[in-house]
């Protein structure tokens, strides 16, 4: 049996209508910033919760964008986690602030929110802002992030690429990622719950006049009567990307359904082996609001990791590691920022395994037996 990481027959059950939506856009010839953008921005935003949706260029130029707007820059501390895709902390160092690393919570794999307050006693100033990671698809703990936030006067930037759709409990309130802080981040990367056939992004927020700015910025700073009165980029979303998305975001809630249904099938199923299989790793738990982006399982350590993912391979079983390399190790991060051990261990211990919507039960049964038959053929290494 061949069990395929990413979605490939959804998009291909949905093929004529994204096929319909391109040719509109080609037929139109609005290419950049067309209606399906502006579309696109109403719908995020309402399913978000927000008041305004900028579309930008990919995750990461939403997360620069955020930092762009604030006027953050040299001299400022940003706060962020050590354990996520390298583009968090790239966009911190674009802007030439210095990024400060907060370690990691061993159950969520989110921002550990107790250590946030001593590491901000070490500094020598304040942090301006900080950038929470909704990690796999899970929200980091914003309730704790925005009383420290509200408390040192950070702006927050939620960094909710792989989490769109996920919830949180604020102050016994429910809401949706990205609308918990002064910014949401979203990529649209196509292996994200809401993927393009390329790159693309979005910024909801709140604030007004945060959405001017976001605006102006993506479009190389120039303002609503022509003239540039910021230093701006080229951020901004194809319309091709839009209108295939929109055909997709009718789906995401049933998609997100599914994998969190997944989730749970994966933990019942690990339940039914045996104890001593069950205690060489570790699996995640299911929390109400977890939008599965990743079903990571967390094993002893590298050298076992590598075996289980070779053995799964060769069985037909594509996995995949999120992150083998945390931020504090990368060769240009690694002399100024601080050592993060649970972090550290993390990325030696995860991997990956398939939570696609499209995942059967017989695939996803056939996964569990295999990772059973690794431990009780002796496959661990004392």
């Amino acid at each position: 049996m061949k069990v395929e990481f990413f979605d490939r027959i959804s998009d291909n059950q949905l093929m004529t209508r994204i096929t319909d939506a391109i040719n509109r856009v080609i037929a139109n010839r609005d290419f950049i910033l067309g209606d399906e953008v502006k579309q696109l921005e109403n719908t995020i935003s309402d399913f978000c919760g927000c008041r305004f949706g900028v579309g930008v260029s990919s995750g990461t130029d939403a997360l620069l964008l955020s930092l762009m707007a604030e006027g953050i820059g040299p001299g400022d501390k940003v706060i962020t986690t050590p354990y996520s895709f390298v583009a968090t902390i790239e966009v911190i160092s674009r802007v030439g602030a210095t990024p400060v690393l907060v370690d990691i919570n061993s159950r969520s794999y989110n921002i550990n929110v107790k250590k946030i307050d001593d590491e901000i006693k070490k500094l020598g100033s304040d942090p301006v802002a900080i950038i929470p990671v909704h990690l796999f698809g899970q929200c980091a703990d914003m309730e704790a992030i925005l009383t420290i936030a509200k408390e040192y006067n950070m702006v927050v930037i939620e960094d909710a690429a792989q989490a769109i759709g996920a919830t949180s409990e604020v102050h016994g309130r429910t809401y949706r990622a990205g609308s918990m802080g002064d910014y949401g981040c979203f990529s649209f990367f196509p292996t994200k719950n809401l993927g393009g056939y390329g790159d693309g992004g979005m910024i909801v927020t709140n604030d007004i006049l945060r959405a001017e700015k976001l605006i102006r910025l993506r479009s190389h700073g120039f303002n609503k009567y022509g003239y540039v009165d910021t230093i701006g980029g080229n951020f901004r979303l194809d319309t091709i990307q839009a209108a295939i998305l929109m055909e997709k975001f009718y789906y995401l809630e049933a998609w997100n359904k599914l994998r969190n249904s997944l989730a749970s099938k994966y933990t019942e199923e690990f339940g039914s082996l045996s104890s001593d299989i069950q205690s060489h790793f570790t699996i995640p738990t299911v929390h109400k609001g977890h939008v599965f982006n990743q079903y990571v399982i967390r094993v002893q350590n590298n050298e076992i990791r590598n075996d289980l993912k070779d053995y799964l391979s060769e069985a037909g079983i594509e996995t995949k590691i999120y992150y083998k390399v945390p931020f504090h190790v990368h060769p240009y991060y690694k002399t100024k920022v601080s050592h993060c051990p649970t972090a550290s261990d993390l990325s030696c211990e995860s991997l990956s395994l398939p939570c696609r919507p499209s995942l059967t039960d017989v695939e996803l049964k056939y996964v569990v037996s295999k990772i059973g038959s690794f431990y009780e053929k002796g496959k661990v290494i004392k």
